[in-house]
């Protein structure tokens, strides 16, 4: 991560603190005394409150043991509040870090009752924050976000930071599925939090929930954020908390198809899991490890933690309790025991009776339904698939409709009721057109053709085989496959080149790690007090070794793109200027003046083509390589557009076009000049190439609270379909424009990802024959 990524300074700042988490002797004083009859009630009241908190990282149980004695004494003091105090605690280690609601409900509605007969605000607000896991499971949103909101207030007017953090922690959680990116921000403010309060544990699991979030972004950062958390628990001794981070680092780890650490950090957590007594995260741990396996087809290795994962749930009618019935199921599929796997399909089935979620039917069903499918079974597959229909019609189920679809569709098929097929097939297709899913819609209208092949409808069998391969491209074979043939030697060059760097690199890092642990063993055998200081050393040098490796690896990809762009873009001009050179030395030669003209022309044209691609380019790639920089400074609209225009304007009289420019001279922006001025640069040249005997105009003006760029011209235009992709991602081919100018398709992604980073709009309409208009929003100055 970049020093200057918004998230960086947050977390040096954390790395920064000396987080530290002393769990030893204090600990064992602590306990001594608190379980020392001869000390007042109140000082071991307050002792067994200390010691839920220091347990809290270690071991769930522990919380319990302590809460339990404190709910005893308090009891017997009449003491409303630690009584209260102890329910709390009580939730959280038997029914949160447990996983159960209702024992987390009942332990939270006796703390909240106790707290408002006494009339305590703050306890009031703790109590409510401690049961909105329960609410969130029961489907009491409105509750929940009332706690939080009291948590949030009452923490700020008693100055209790540790009650705001709480209840950010609850916010961030409960946005977290609608809205990611305000989760995001909701944990940096809780870090923030944490980092005043100098709380080590606190720091490090809001981070890791950081690093979460960053991974289901896909962000860039969450590498760094992870291997900066890491570095936090390293430090720390905190096996509860860190059990969960391992997790999620494990997750990561097999996203990026890393599976060997996918499996380390797995059996860590588990490990860390057992010693804590943290059932989420066990069971968590243990569902990716069943998964881990069974996605390599190793079912041998993958049913022992299905089966632990049904046992775990001890016989509960949870989500849990079905999915581990599912995963056996699909296990002995795999093994071949299809009698097993049956009696384990219907085990889930009577499962799903017991819970009010009707998604969690739906996929049983499906499953059940594909195997006895699978199986020969058709009707009876039939019969269940179509009970999961029935069921599935709310809108809210629409995220399971489209397997179950699918399903129904092959097993119409195999029974030979192909206009069935084809109404499952469609409806799959009209989900994954709202949702732009390509492999659903390649695999729909592959069936779609299947369907219509079997009845004979040849040409709209073919229709939707073209669609099937459209959507089964890749987008880099769609982007780059006219490219291929050209491009083969040049990227052969490179990526010889690269792999020879990297290989340098790696043999390189291999002697710093061979010398650097022949160092740790010369030094051990001289003394054992430096130990500790050494295995630092250690895992600071690989994170960074690995560091760099990432960073080689997305350098040389860039690399090859740069190269391959400079190879195929810069041919073209250079051999237009080595024929264009010929031919005037031919005309010299034979004193044809009249055609010597037409030539200077040609190349000034080229001449100003080129000078844009360069510029294009430079621009790109320092975009790619993350060193693209330019101050904010105030801009006046009239004055940047018009010094483009007399730029432009040898060009565009070439073609006989007119240009114009309709911007008031009060007009002014702050942002990125430069940025501004490579889209205007690239739009106009644009409207150049596309236009000829015509008229280009620049529009500014205000458009509401934003800056509005209006670029028109009555050029060939395009169809809208083509307008409305131009500026996307999947857009970087190029058309010839009107004297058959070439181009590369380059500056529109250039555009693209200016006007991202000028957090502005882009839109384009046209119609062929009709011209094309180009308009672009940016943010107002303040």
């Amino acid at each position: 991560m970049p020093r200057n990524h918004p998230l960086a300074a947050l977390i040096w700042c954390v790395i920064m603190f000396s987080v530290q988490f002393n769990v030893g002797a204090n600990i064992e004083e602590k306990r001594a005394k608190a379980l020392d009859d001869s000390l007042s009630p109140s000082e071991r009241i307050s002792l067994l409150k200390e010691l839920t908190f220091d347990f809290k990282p270690l071991s769930s149980d522990s919380v319990a043991k302590y809460s339990y004695l404190l709910k005893e004494l308090a009891e017997k003091q009449n003491d409303p509040l630690s009584l209260s105090f102890a329910y709390r605690q009580l939730g959280w280690a038997e029914g949160i870090m447990q996983q159960d609601i209702p024992k987390l409900l009942q332990f939270g509605q006796q703390a909240l009752q106790l707290a408002e007969q006494e009339g305590d605000e703050v306890a009031i607000a703790e109590s409510g924050l401690r049961m909105i896991t329960g609410y969130l499971a029961t489907q009491n949103v409105a509750k929940a976000q009332e706690f939080i909101q009291m948590g949030k207030d009452v923490g700020k007017k008693n100055n209790l930071p540790t009650l705001v953090y709480e209840a950010l922690n609850f916010e961030a959680y409960l946005t977290l599925l609608s809205d990611p990116m305000n989760s995001l921000e909701i944990r940096k403010e809780a870090l923030q939090l944490a980092v005043e309060m100098n709380d080590s544990i606190r720091m490090g699991n809001t981070l890791s929930q950081i690093s979460n979030i960053l991974k289901f972004q896909k962000d860039s950062t969450a590498l760094a954020s992870f291997q900066r958390t890491k570095e936090i628990f390293d430090r720390l001794h905190a096996p509860l908390f860190e059990s969960m981070f391992l997790f999620y680092f494990a997750e990561y780890n097999g996203d990026l198809g890393y599976s060997d650490s996918l499996l380390t950090y797995s059996l860590k957590a588990i490990e860390l899991a057992e010693k804590s007594n943290n059932v989420q995260a066990k069971r968590v741990v243990t569902a990716l490890l069943y998964t881990y396996y069974s996605t390599r087809g190793e079912f041998e290795a993958s049913l022992p933690y299905a089966r632990k994962a049904l046992a775990m749930e001890q016989q509960k009618p949870t989500i849990n309790y079905v999915s581990a019935f599912l995963d056996i199921a699909r296990n002995m599929a795999g093994l071949g025991k299809s009698d097993s796997a049956e009696y384990y399909y219907q085990g889930a089935l009577a499962g799903t009776k017991m819970l009010p979620f009707p998604r969690v039917e739906i996929l049983a069903r499906t499953y059940y339904g594909e195997f006895l499918a699978q199986e020969g079974k058709l009707e009876a597959a039939l019969e269940q698939l179509r009970t999961a229909e029935s069921i599935g019609k709310d809108k809210e189920e629409a995220a399971v409709r489209d397997l179950l679809l699918t399903v129904l569709a092959k097993v119409e098929f195999d029974l030979k009721n192909f206009n069935e097929a084809k109404k499952y097939y469609q409806e799959a297709i009209d989900l994954g057109n709202t949702e732009n899913e390509a492999d659903l819609l390649s695999l729909c209208y592959q069936g779609m053709a299947s369907c219509d092949s079997a009845m004979g409808d040849w040409q709209s069998a073919y229709k939707n085989k073209l669609l099937h391969f459209e959507w089964s491209d890749s987008l880099v074979n769609r982007q780059f496959s006219d490219q291929v043939a050209e491009l083969e030697t040049q990227y052969e060059t490179a990526l010889k080149e690269a792999q020879i760097i990297e290989l340098e690199k790696q043999k390189e890092i291999d002697r710093n790690r061979f010398n650097f642990i022949l160092g740790i063993a010369i030094l051990l055998a001289l003394t054992g007090l430096v130990v500790g200081i050494l295995s630092l050393r250690l895992r600071n040098q690989n994170i960074q070794i690995n560091e760099q490796k990432n960073e080689l690896s997305e350098l040389n990809q860039t690399k090859d793109q740069l190269f391959g762009m400079i190879a195929h873009d810069l041919r073209g001009p250079i051999t237009g200027f080595q024929s264009a050179g010929k031919i005037f030395d031919h005309y010299l030669q034979k004193e044809d003046y009249d055609k010597l003209s037409s030539i200077s022309q040609r190349i000034n044209t080229q001449s100003f083509q080129l000078r844009q691609l360069l510029d294009n380019l430079l621009n790109w790639s320092l975009q790619q390589l993350g060193r693209y920089q330019s101050p904010f400074e105030e801009v006046q609209i009239e004055s940047l557009g018009q010094e483009i225009m007399n730029r432009y304007s040898p060009s565009a009289e070439a073609k006989n076009n007119q240009l114009e420019l309709d911007v008031s001279p009060d007009l002014k922006w702050t942002g990125d000049k430069n940025g501004l001025s490579v889209i205007l640069n690239n739009l106009i040249g644009n409207s150049i190439k596309f236009t000829e005997n015509g008229q280009i105009k620049l529009h500014a003006g205000l458009e509401g609270n934003k800056i509005q760029l209006i670029l028109s011209d009555t050029g060939q235009g395009m169809s809208q379909e083509l307008a409305e992709s131009l500026f996307s991602q999947a857009h970087t081919t190029s058309t010839k424009g009107t004297a058959g100018e070439k181009g590369t398709g380059l500056g529109t992604e250039i555009v693209r990802q200016l006007v991202d980073r000028l957090n502005g709009e882009i839109s384009v309409s046209s119609q062929p024959g009709q011209g094309t208009e180009v308009k672009i929003l940016l943010p107002s100055p303040s």
